[in-house]
């Protein structure tokens, strides 16, 4: 089985809004690290949504595992920054946990 969803709509009226996937949970009782959603590979959680709103996702790198940049706009965080600065080149080595960004040349701190 290659899809176990596989979904197509058509949105045709331009003064509709429309929503492609919806789920509504009413939550009458539940821990509070209950989770709206959790998306996974192989039983690893890569995104997740808590019940607060909090979005979890992306693998934790060393600056020296980061993949290859070239993809715009992906996200994902750092373990060993030295003294990050926004939009700042990358050094390994250190402490800091740090969000950084492909910028379509180079991963950079964000």
């Amino acid at each position: 089985m290659a899809d176990i969803f596989n979904l197509t709509d058509t949105w045709t009226v331009g003064g509709t809004t429309y929503t492609a996937v919806k789920m509504n949970v009413t939550d009458t009782a539940s821990a509070t690290g209950s989770l709206i959603m959790d998306m996974q590979l192989a039983g690893v959680s890569h995104f997740s949504v808590r019940k607060d709103g909090t979005v979890v996702g992306g693998k934790a790198f060393t600056v020296a595992t980061l993949p290859a940049a070239g993809v715009q706009g992906r996200r994902a965080w750092v373990t060993d920054a030295t003294t990050p600065t926004f939009l700042g080149a990358l050094t390994g080595g250190g402490t800091v946990k740090t969000p950084v960004f492909d910028n379509g040349t180079a991963w950079v701190s964000a």
